[in-house]
């Protein structure tokens, strides 16, 4: 009898964060998914010999018709933003999980995340300055760091989400309408910046991303509402029923 009174004794000091979390088997299919999808979008920037300038420029610059480039316009369309956006909701569903995390240990949220956060967003400038203009991290990074204290409270989530889906769209139309209106300025700055990378050194290129700093993260600016909704889009989708295998009724509004 003592012996079953210790161990009662013991199951109810038991700590949650003892207790073994079952790992959603769904969640490194998608992420998988999601990171090969990304490569699939950015291999076309990559392999282009003008650099993302090029890319924009000339959507298809080694092509001039036929199979090859039937093949290549579907496969972009294919995968253009939609892997980006899966990857989005990843860093979502894994800010959620972690808020979790700190909630069964008992630890108060966001606390250390926003340490995190600029870690990312450190290793995300570094990445923009000595490997790519638009870089995807220091968004994320800003983006994580707000929706990490939004988390904290249901009503703040659907205020924040659908605040900053309306307020992508206003933008995405006001910049539509923008470029209807007045369309796209010639820049003799873009030739020069096309050419960098088939002439010019890795330290040039370092140094024009430093000096066009404002207009390569602008795009990062225009599409953090989006990201925030998206974010927290991600985080509504660990309600449950909606990822579990056991199946079940969605509660994420």
């Amino acid at each position: 009898m003592t012996q079953l009174t210790d161990v009662a004794a013991a199951t109810r000091r038991r700590e949650p964060s003892d207790v073994p979390q079952q790992r959603i088997g769904v969640l490194d299919v998608a992420r998988g998914i999601a990171i090969l999808g990304t490569l699939a979008t950015n291999i076309w920037i990559f392999t282009d010999p003008g650099g993302i300038i090029g890319y924009l420029q000339r959507p298809l610059p080694s092509l001039t018709g036929g199979l090859e480039q039937t093949v290549q316009t579907i496969t972009r369309q294919l995968a253009n933003g939609k892997f980006l956006g899966m990857l989005t909701l990843m860093f979502g569903i894994g800010l959620e999980l972690q808020r979790r995390s700190a909630r069964r240990r008992g630890r108060p949220w966001p606390g250390r995340y926003p340490w995190r956060a600029s870690l990312l967003f450190l290793d995300g400038l570094l990445h923009y300055l000595l490997v790519v203009e638009f870089d995807i991290l220091m968004g994320y990074a800003v983006t994580g760091a707000v929706v990490a204290v939004v988390l904290s409270s249901p009503r703040s989530q659907r205020i924040w989400l659908w605040t900053a889906a309306s307020l992508h769209m206003l933008l995405l139309s006001a910049l539509t309408v923008a470029l209807r209106l007045w369309g796209t300025a010639g820049d003799p700055s873009k030739a020069d910046a096309v050419t960098l990378y088939t002439d010019g050194s890795w330290l040039e290129q370092v140094g024009q991303r430093l000096e066009w700093f404002p207009l390569y993260r602008a795009a990062a600016v225009v599409i953090l509402p989006l990201s925030v909704a998206t974010f927290l889009v991600g985080g509504k989708l660990m309600q449950p029923g909606c990822l579990s295998s056991a199946g079940g009724r969605c509660d994420a509004e």
